[in-house]
């Protein structure tokens, strides 16, 4: 079952209308736990108003939950969408390095048992606006690979050891 949290942060939640509290997640989790069956989350990073503590901490919320796998995506910003007509004023996209950079930090911190089904997604190319980086999905997974390399590093190497809640 897969399960759009998107963040922990319910002021962010409320902004981006995702249209439910924390505690729905929570009790969906502990019913999915409780029939056996598996949750893959979606994260999405670099969403308006958020630093980057904010998105290691949703990270690390959705950790807790040891969710069978996760899914990030970056922020995309599409033609004729309410975020297009907010950027880039109100808020900016991660440039490439800065999302690679990120991204290595979750991982570190994922426990190895999280299976990642996604590190990165695909925006409709004739409505992207930002970052237009992002349509060169191979250069971010390379990206990501080099980091963790660079670092001689790899997703858990930093994981809490803490149990399903």
């Amino acid at each position: 079952m897969e399960l759009g949290l998107q963040t922990c942060h319910e002021i962010t939640a409320k902004a981006m209308n995702r249209c439910y509290e924390n505690a729905v997640f929570e009790h969906a989790m502990t019913q999915l736990a409780t029939r056996g069956i598996k949750a893959v989350i979606h994260l999405i990073l670099g969403l308006p108003g958020e630093s980057r503590q904010d998105m290691l901490d949703s990270a690390a919320y959705v950790s807790a939950y040891r969710p069978f796998g996760l899914k990030l995506h970056m922020l995309y910003v599409l033609k004729n969408t309410g975020l297009s007509d907010l950027y880039p004023e109100a808020f900016k996209t991660f440039a490439k390095e800065e999302y690679i950079d990120l991204v290595v930090d979750i991982l570190e911190r994922l426990p190895k048992d999280i299976t990642i089904h996604r590190l990165t997604g695909d925006a409709p190319g004739e409505e992207l606006i930002a970052p237009l980086w992002s349509r060169d999905k191979h250069a971010v997974l390379n990206g990501i690979q080099r980091e963790f390399k660079a670092r001689d590093s790899f997703q858990g190497i930093y994981a809490s050891p803490i149990s399903s809640r």
